[in-house]
């Protein structure tokens, strides 16, 4: 596995991470982080202010536990 680092973008060829000006992308699984904000497109994830949540309701972590 060989990851690129450079001018703070971080991309993982494999596993299709990418991270530019502070944004997160998953091409495959649909991940995003705008402004500490993740998000998964397709699975409903949702973090905001530290805090998980899925919309199913079943996943939820608040101040990290």
């Amino acid at each position: 596995m060989s990851d690129s680092l450079a001018n703070s973008e971080w991309q993982m060829a494999d596993g299709r991470w990418r991270m530019a000006d502070g944004k997160w992308q998953m091409a495959n699984g649909r991940w995003q982080m705008a402004n500490g904000r993740w998000r998964m497109a397709d699975g409903r994830w949702r973090m905001a202010d530290g805090k998980w949540r899925m919309a199913d309701g079943r996943w939820r972590i608040a101040n990290g536990k």
